[in-house]
C-alpha cells in the first residue's frame, strides 16, 4: 500500500529483521568513507577537538572581523525518510569508486555493495494500525547503515552547495553531525540570509532550518560560545531534559550505579572549557544526582575526581584493548550466585585437569564472564 503526506514518520526496529545483516555489512564498507568527508564529526569530543584546533590556528578573530562574525547551526529536516533512493544508491557508488590508501580489507566489488543497499532500502516492511507498508522514501531509521549513507548524501549535497551558492561562504569552518551542522559566518547578515535562502532551493525533497547568534549557539550537547574573538564551550542541555538519572535504587549491577556520577562529571569536564564554567555546572549536577538518590559523599568524591583531570587528559579518546576471548553471559539479578567465586574455582579445577584450558576470568558487567 501507499500513504500520500503521511503524517508521522516510520520508526521501524530492524533488529532481527531479514536486512539487519546486509545492512551492517554496508556500513562496514562505507565507515572509511564516510570518516574523510571534509565537514564529519564523530562526536561531541571530536566537535570539542575541531573548536580547539580553530582557537589555535584562527583566532582571535581581528576586532573588524569579529563584529560580524555569527554562530549558526542548520539542521536538516527529517532527512532520514527524505532521501530518495536512487540518490542514496548513487552517492555510494560515488565514494566506493574513490580509492582508499590504508583500507584495512578489500572491499568487494561495487556492484555487490549496491546490490546489497539496495535490498535493504527497498525492504524496510512494517505494519501500522493492520495494514501494511514498505517505505519507498528516505532510509529505515532504524537500520545500521542509515546513518553511514545519510553521511555520505549530505557530504555531496554540502559540495554542491558550496560550489554553486551565490554567496560565497566566508569561513573556513562548517562541521556536521548527519543532519546538524555548525558554521561560522563572518560576513554581512544580509549575506547569510541568502545564503540559508539559497540552500533550501538546492534539493526537492531536502529542506534546512537555521538559527543564529552573535554570542551563543546549541550544538549536540555543546554551548559553544563568542568571547573576546575565541570559541569557547560550556554544557547544553535542552529546557524539557528532566536529567531523570538512573536512581540509586535501581535493580543494576553496583558498579553501573556507582560509576554513573563520575561518567557524567568527566563529561561535564571535556565540555567547560574552563573550571569556573565546571565548578559552576559540577555544583548544579551535585545536586541533581543528590536528588535521584545517590549518595552525597560518593557524588562529591566523583565531583572532585573529574575535577582534578586536566581538561587535555579528559578530551583524549581512550584506545579500546580488544580481548580475544569468547563472552559468557548471563543476565543481572541481584540473587544471582557468586558468580566470581564460582569461575575461580571452575578456573583452578580446570586448570589442574588440562594444561591446555583457556583462562577464565569475571567481567564485572551484568553477570558477564570471558573465556
Amino acid at each position: 500500500m501507499t500513504l500520500t503526506n503521511p503524517p508521522g514518520r516510520p520508526i521501524v526496529s530492524g533488529i532481527g529483521g531479514p536486512t539487519e545483516r546486509p545492512s551492517k555489512l554496508v556500513d562496514h564498507w562505507l565507515q572509511s568513507h564516510v570518516q574523510r568527508i571534509p565537514s564529519y564529526i564523530k562526536d561531541s569530543t571530536h566537535m570539542l577537538h575541531t573548536l580547539q584546533d580553530w582557537n589555535l590556528q584562527f583566532g582571535p578573530f581581528p576586532p573588524h572581523t569579529h563584529t560580524h562574525t555569527r554562530l549558526v547551526t542548520i539542521d536538516v529536516v527529517a532527512l532520514y525518510s527524505n532521501i530518495p533512493h536512487q540518490e542514496i544508491l548513487s552517492v555510494i557508488q560515488h565514494y566506493l569508486s574513490m580509492p582508499l590508501t590504508d583500507a584495512s580489507t578489500p572491499l568487494p566489488p561495487t556492484a555487490a555493495v549496491l546490490e546489497l543497499a539496495d535490498h535493504v532500502l527497498k525492504n524496510n516492511v512494517f505494519t501500522f494500525e493492520g495494514k501494511l507498508y514498505r517505505q519507498s522514501l528516505g532510509t529505515a531509521m532504524g537500520t545500521p547503515m542509515a546513518p553511514s549513507a545519510a553521511n555520505l548524501f549530505m557530504g555531496r549535497l554540502e559540495e554542491r552547495i558550496l560550489q554553486e551558492s551565490p554567496v560565497k561562504f566566508p569561513s573556513q569552518y562548517w562541521k556536521r553531525f548527519i543532519d546538524d551542522i555548525f558554521l561560522l559566518w563572518t560576513d554581512s547578515e544580509e549575506k547569510l540570509q541568502q545564503f540559508l535562502q539559497f540552500i533550501n532551493t538546492v534539493h526537492p525533497t531536502i529542506k534546512f532550518t537555521a538559527s543564529t547568534s552573535d554570542t551563543s549557539i546549541p550544538f549536540l550537547d555543546i554551548l559553544i560560545k563568542l568571547q573576546g574573538g575565541f570559541l569557547s564551550t560550556d554544557f547544553f542541555s535542552k529546557p524539557t531534559d528532566a536529567h531523570a538519572y538512573l536512581p540509586a535504587t535501581s535493580c543494576h549491577p553496583r558498579h553501573v550505579i556507582r560509576n554513573l556520577p563520575q561518567g557524567e562529571f568527566l563529561r561535564l569536564r571535556r565540555l567547560c572549557s574552563d573550571d569556573d564554567c565546571f565548578r559552576e555546572r559540577a555544583r548544579t549536577m551535585e545536586a541533581w544526582f543528590t536528588r535521584r538518590g545517590h549518595h552525597p559523599r560518593q557524588v562529591r568524591e566523583a565531583k572532585e575526581k573529574a575535577r582534578l583531570i586536566p581538561r587535555r587528559e579528559a578530551l583524549r579518546y581512550k584506545t579500546k584493548n580488544s580481548l580475544d576471548r569468547t563472552p559468557f553471559v548471563v543476565s543481572h539479578h541481584p540473587l544471582n550466585p557468586p558468580l566470581r567465586q564460582w569461575l575461580a574455582e571452575l578456573q583452578v579445577s580446570v586448570l589442574s585437569t588440562c594444561s591446555h584450558a583457556p583462562g577464565i576470568s569475571y567481567c564485572s558487567c551484568g553477570g558477564g564472564a570471558q573465556l
